[in-house]
């Protein structure tokens, strides 16, 4: 039985964008967590933290749980970057790693002295306009050449994978196949994270790179796993 992939949730697409002073805002990106319960089992360091959202943001549509973030973690320096990464939001933040490929750390990947973490700072979330969505909508589709290379042409900017939360992202290799673990249904799609951050070797050091995150809400598991192009 094929399993249909469910619509994105929220719906509405928001580009993460670097908070101004006036910005009120208390989505996080990148920065140094202390959550002794996120640690990488193969490297047995800190999980990278990419983005950290505010549950009680309405926009986001997440269900009033004990868990006031929703933290977006991953590994880049492990085989845990190889297949689908999976875990649980506990009440008071914690978390449970429920699926994860175990194996050796990888040296000089995604580059040299990779860090165990990025500099952090306040992000607040952008709508996409109608107009936006539908470009990247044609990017995903091979339907008309024409149509695509001209988007890449008069906004470049769309054709790569940027930080997005909501709606449907620039997708380099397709809908994510990701199966909730605890419930076995599919998880609609949370966000995406490109390549940009505030140190110019980048999160992946490559523009073409971007990790998808679903979220199942009914069980309160997040998933992960990249792709690139």
């Amino acid at each position: 039985m094929t399993i249909q992939n469910p619509e994105p949730n929220p719906p509405q697409g928001f580009w993460v964008h670097y908070a101004d002073e006036e910005d009120v805002t208390s989505h996080l990106f990148c920065g140094e967590h202390h959550d002794a319960s996120a640690v990488c089992p193969n490297c047995n360091k800190p999980l990278l933290l990419f983005l950290e959202l505010d549950a009680s943001d309405q926009r986001l549509g997440i269900p009033a749980r004990s868990y006031v973030r929703v933290p977006l973690y991953y590994c880049w320096t492990c085989d845990l970057s190889q297949a689908l990464f999976a875990y649980k939001l506990n009440p008071q933040g914690s978390i449970q790693i429920l699926k994860f490929r175990s194996g050796s750390q990888q040296k000089d990947f995604p580059y040299p002295d990779y860090p165990h973490w990025f500099p952090g700072a306040q992000v607040c979330l952008i709508a996409l306009s109608h107009e936006e969505q539908a470009a990247v909508g044609v990017l995903n589709s091979s339907a008309c050449i024409e149509q695509i290379l001209q988007i890449e042409e008069q906004t470049p900017e769309l054709a790569r994978p940027r930080h997005q939360v909501g709606g449907e992202p620039l997708l380099l290799q397709g809908w994510p196949d990701h199966i909730c673990p605890s419930c076995g249904k599919q998880a609609p799609l949370l966000a995406s994270i490109g390549n940009d951050c505030l140190d110019s070797r980048g999160l992946a050091g490559y523009d073409f790179v971007q990790v998808l995150f679903t979220f199942c809400r009914e069980c309160d598991v997040v998933m992960a796993s990249n792709a690139c192009d």
